[in-house]
């Protein structure tokens, strides 16, 4: 399954590529031509979060669902909400929390160097010391 999920991230990395102008279409024929590229081509894989095959349709095919394996997968899923939820409400109030910040202005803020290092004197002072 893991060489299946990779492929496709391949795949869709270089469809991106195609649809960003960075390749020519003609780059998936050439990419095939096992003459040409006898190894893996080096493209990175896209983002796995959002290639989940979650939906198709088959003209004429009615699904049988156990209701057991149903009911797991539901509960996962509920589970799987409720965590992924969670973490986004906790990540966004503390984006919210950071954009509440103040900022100083940055005149105010930013001092040229000279300004501050504090002056100090040049001369040498010695002291008696008694042997």
């Amino acid at each position: 399954m893991a060489f299946l999920y990779h492929q496709i991230r391949c795949i869709v990395a270089v469809l991106f590529l195609i649809g960003q102008h960075n390749e020519q279409p003609e780059i998936i024929d050439d990419l095939l031509d096992i003459d040409k590229h006898p190894c893996k081509p080096q493209y990175s894989m896209a983002a796995e979060f959002p290639l989940v095959l979650y939906d198709t349709h088959f003209e004429g095919i009615q699904w049988i669902y156990d209701q057991d394996e149903q009911r797991v997968n539901i509960t996962h899923l509920q589970k799987r909400w409720t965590s992924e939820n969670t973490r986004s409400v906790m990540l966004k109030r503390m984006l919210d929390g950071l954009n509440s910040v103040p900022f100083p202005s940055i005149s105010a803020e930013i001092q040229p160097m000279e300004s501050r290092i504090e002056p100090k004197d040049t001369e040498l002072q010695t002291s008696e010391v008694e042997p």
